[in-house]
């Protein structure tokens, strides 16, 4: 069992969800280069991607009545 901060919450498996969505850009950066074809999705900048993973992976892991821990 993984330690964590918040009870209920896998920080391993958090963690391997935040490097598998950046190694997938990686990933779309090398096999499109250097211009992806029209309607491939992906992200406007790097601080978009960033700030949209870390949004999304913390919504679905907060409690249910979406509060996190004070410096989490």
């Amino acid at each position: 069992m993984s330690a964590s901060r918040i009870p209920g919450i896998d920080a391993d498996a958090a963690a391997l969800l935040l490097v598998g969505a950046c190694f997938h850009l990686a990933f779309l950066g090398l096999f499109f280069a250097p211009d992806p074809p029209e309607g491939v999705l992906r992200p406007e900048s790097e601080a978009d991607f960033a700030r949209e993973t870390v949004r999304a992976l913390l919504a679905g892991i907060a409690p249910p009545d979406g509060t996190l821990p004070p410096g989490v």
